[in-house]
């Protein structure tokens, strides 16, 4: 009879109770954001774990089994959510790395450009590329792309001197420190790599201009041989010191030597 009677104090108690429960749980999260835990989320508050389990009404919790049961469920889920961001992070730093790492490797040749060969002009990378990896003397390649590749990198030696690469490329050293930005020759020995020509060039084969008295005797020669070819007949001329009866009757013996045959 007693309860019967202070039934609406108890209610009112319970429900004080429950209020200030709330409110120990309410001051427990700003403190814990303000000091800047990181613990596991609260289910009853976290939206992931009552989005994945539905939101825990009065009628779910009477009709499960154990209350104790489903509150385990939530923290489980909770622990399992907070694992599963923390696996996402470790992946996205893991890409992020990757990423990094495939850059620095598609700028490893611009920097080395950069680092030894200071140009004020732009440096295509391209080109570059394209000189170390080509053969010029492969006759598949088109010309413009030969005409492009003028230089290629050469990895310098603790043998190698500046002179005896000039040396071996058939270039002036002048000419070799100016398109490697060299000073001194001091700064040869601090670099990795120098760009070197593509090709080595070789020396244009100058031809003698003939005298008149030369000149006269090849168009003679032209004439009694029936010869067009003017460096056929020059060359003839030379073999036998511009002489022209001997160089002659050598050109009429070679010529009918296939029709006797």
């Amino acid at each position: 009879f007693f309860w019967w009677e202070n039934s609406h104090v108890l209610g009112f108690a319970v429900l004080c109770l429950l209020q200030m429960t709330q409110m120990f749980y309410d001051i427990g999260d700003v403190i814990i954001s303000l000091l800047g835990l990181d613990i596991e989320p609260f289910p009853y508050k976290d939206p992931e774990v009552l989005q994945a389990n539905g939101s825990p009404d009065s009628e779910s919790l009477c009709a499960s089994q154990s209350f104790y049961d489903h509150i385990r469920c939530l923290y489980q889920n909770a622990a399992l959510l907070s694992e599963q961001k923390r696996k996402a992070e470790a992946e996205g730093a893991k890409i992020e790395e990757e990423e990094l790492r495939s850059i620095l490797k598609r700028t490893s040749i611009q920097s080395l450009l950069q680092r030894h060969c200071k140009n004020d002009e732009p440096i295509n990378t391209e080109v570059e590329e394209t000189s170390i990896s080509m053969d010029v003397e492969d006759p598949d390649i088109p010309s413009e792309f030969r005409e492009r590749s003028l230089y290629k990198f050469h990895y310098i030696a603790p043998t190698d001197t500046l002179e005896g690469l000039a040396l071996q490329h058939s270039i002036r050293v002048s000419e070799l420190k100016r398109i490697n930005n060299i000073h001194k020759n001091q700064d040869f020995y601090a670099l990795s790599c120098i760009r070197v020509p593509n090709c080595i060039q070789k020396p244009k084969s100058k031809q003698q201009n003939l005298t008149a008295q030369q000149t006269q005797t090849l168009h003679q020669f032209q004439q009694s041989t029936n010869c067009n070819d003017r460096n056929l007949s020059r060359r003839h001329l030379r073999k036998h010191g511009f002489q022209l009866k001997p160089a002659v009757q050598k050109y009429l013996l070679d010529e009918e030597k296939p029709h006797n045959l």
